[in-house]
């Protein structure tokens, strides 16, 4: 009886040990530690997202495959705040599977036609009511407390009756067009305790209109 036992007990045993030795790299390659990817909060992450703002405050958004297509709604019901006439809270989602030391930022670039001001004919709010400025290079900050997985919004309020299209970007506009095979110009931010990068789905796909 004891050889029997011992005869299904060794194949078990070897299984167990190769389990932990291919269990290793469990939480993935330790280069890629602090490293996270920030991303326009979609339900399709190809899709393109457009916020409208009319005239008279009131907001809709849509999401298509395409910059075109895709029918408007009721201005996000899965994320809207109360009180949101006049603004959008435009919702990034940080992708993250460990916490850290520091409180890493991302960026998001705003581009607008009909030369729209900031100030002027909008302006930009974080999500705890701060009015937000642009950076030396023109881009929004946010921070992720700890690096915790999660979501936040950039408010934006329309602020005068002109209208014309905000692009926002986790990419950086001035890098041109994307060449998937540049992984720089993926990189929305790097400092020597991370790196923040953004996905090719995202650029010039979300977009504010004041109608």
């Amino acid at each position: 009886m004891k050889k029997i036992l011992f005869i299904l007990l060794a194949p078990m045993l070897i299984f167990l040990v190769s389990c932990e030795k291919d269990n290793v790299w469990g939480d993935g390659l330790a280069k890629y530690d602090n490293t996270y990817y920030v991303t326009s909060y979609k339900d399709t992450y190809s899709n393109f997202l457009t916020y409208e703002i009319a005239n008279d405050g009131s907001t809709r958004s849509k999401e298509g495959s395409n910059a075109t297509n895709g029918t408007f709604g009721d201005y996000g019901k899965a994320w809207q705040s109360v009180g949101t006439t006049g603004k959008v809270n435009v919702p990034f989602w940080l992708n993250s599977e460990r916490t850290a030391l520091y409180n890493p930022v991302s960026f998001v670039w705003i581009t607008v036609t009909n030369s729209l001001v900031a100030g002027t004919d909008y302006q930009v709010i974080s999500a705890s009511g701060t009015t937000l400025v642009p950076n030396s290079s023109g881009a929004y900050e946010m921070t992720w407390p700890q690096a915790k997985k999660g979501m936040q919004s950039l408010v934006i309020q329309r602020l005068s009756t002109k209208t014309g299209r905000l692009t926002l970007n986790v990419l950086n506009p001035a890098g041109g067009v994307i060449n998937t095979n540049d992984i720089s110009l993926f990189v929305n931010n790097h400092t020597d305790q991370y790196e923040i990068r953004g996905i090719s789905n995202d650029y010039n796909h979300t977009f504010v209109d004041f109608k």
